[in-house]
């Protein structure tokens, strides 16, 4: 049996190809600090993108609401860490958004926008 920290690795490395497929090119994964943890960071032309994937078994992907106020302040802090770190290599300015992906066995649902900063 896997355990949980596999099973996410292999919810986010599925979330990562769904996007590379839609066109987004993959910058980082499992981006940690200790203010927080952005499962995907990804860019488009126009943004940078921070990415919550949740998982859930079974056929139905899970509800997006799990991402309560507190797991987005957290994401919303490591991404302020990450913008810090890497904006000096950016030619260009880019907006920022936080997207969050529910997959399950058999479904994606990308919310683009999920949140905002609180």
């Amino acid at each position: 049996m896997s355990s949980n920290r596999e099973i996410g690795a292999h919810a986010e490395n599925k979330a990562a190809e769904y996007l590379k497929q839609k066109g987004y090119h993959i910058l980082e994964q499992n981006f940690r600090t200790p203010l927080g943890e952005i499962d995907i960071i990804a860019k488009n032309k126009r943004d940078i993108v921070f990415c919550e994937v949740k998982y859930r078994k079974g056929v139905k992907a899970p509800s997006l609401e799990m991402i309560n106020k507190d797991k987005q302040k957290k994401i919303i802090k490591a991404a302020y860490a990450y913008i810090k770190k890497n904006e000096h290599k950016w030619k260009k300015p880019y907006d920022f958004r936080f997207d969050a992906l529910g997959l399950s066995d058999r479904e994606v649902i990308h919310i683009e926008g999920a949140f905002y900063e609180c």
